[in-house]
C-alpha cells in the first residue's frame, strides 16, 4: 500500500536565462486529476511532453491546461538562482535547499521528484539530505525519475519553459505560480 503524503513536488530547471528551478506542488488529493490532464496532452506516438519539442499552438494548449490545474490546488514555486558568478552546481544547491524548506512546510510530509540527470544524482542526494537535516524534515522523501517514467515532471518543465520565455508566456503561466524567490 502506498503511503499518503501531504504533497508531491515535481522539480525541473531551466538554464535559458540564468538558473531557475521550478517546483510544482500537487496535493495528494489532486494527483489523479493532474495525471489525467497530462495524459490527455500526450499525443499518439509521444512518450511524454517536453515544451522544447512542441509547436507553438500545442505549447499554448499545454500551458493553458497546466495553468488550469491551479483550480485543484496545483501551485508552482519559481526559485531564481541567478546567472552567477558561482558555478551552476552551487546555484542548484541553493535552489534545492529552498525547495526542501518549502517541502518541509507541507502538512503530512512531501515527496520530491526531480528530473533525472545522472550526473547530478549524487550531489543532489547530499544537498537534499543535508537540507532535510537542517530543516528537521523527516517527512520528506525524494527521488530522481525520468520524464518518461514520471509524466508529472512535465508540469515543472512547462512552467520553467514559459517562465524563461518571458513576456506573454510568463504572464500566461503566472496564475499557477504562487511564489517566486531569489536565492
Amino acid at each position: 500500500m502506498l503511503q499518503q503524503v501531504g504533497a508531491h513536488l515535481f522539480v525541473d530547471e531551466t538554464k535559458a536565462k540564468g538558473y531557475v528551478v521550478v517546483a510544482v506542488t500537487c496535493p495528494d488529493s489532486s494527483l489523479a486529476i493532474a495525471r489525467r490532464t497530462v495524459g490527455k496532452l500526450v499525443l499518439p506516438g509521444q512518450r511524454s511532453i517536453h515544451m522544447k519539442h512542441e509547436r507553438e499552438r500545442r505549447r499554448r494548449q499545454i500551458a493553458h491546461a497546466v495553468t488550469a490545474l491551479r483550480d485543484v490546488g496545483v501551485a508552482a514555486l519559481v526559485v531564481d538562482a541567478g546567472r552567477g558568478p558561482e558555478p551552476e552546481h552551487v546555484r542548484r544547491d541553493r535552489a534545492l535547499r529552498a525547495v526542501v524548506e518549502r517541502a518541509a512546510a507541507q502538512e503530512g510530509g512531501a515527496s520530491v521528484v526531480l528530473d533525472l540527470d545522472p550526473t547530478l544524482v549524487a550531489r543532489d542526494a547530499r544537498t537534499i539530505s543535508e537540507a532535510c537535516r537542517q530543516a528537521q524534515a523527516s517527512g520528506i522523501t525524494y527521488s530522481h525519475q525520468s520524464l518518461a517514467h514520471q509524466p508529472l515532471l512535465a508540469l515543472p518543465d512547462v512552467v520553467a519553459w514559459c517562465w524563461a520565455r518571458g513576456g506573454e508566456w510568463r504572464r500566461g503561466i503566472a496564475p499557477v505560480v504562487t511564489e517566486r524567490i531569489y536565492v
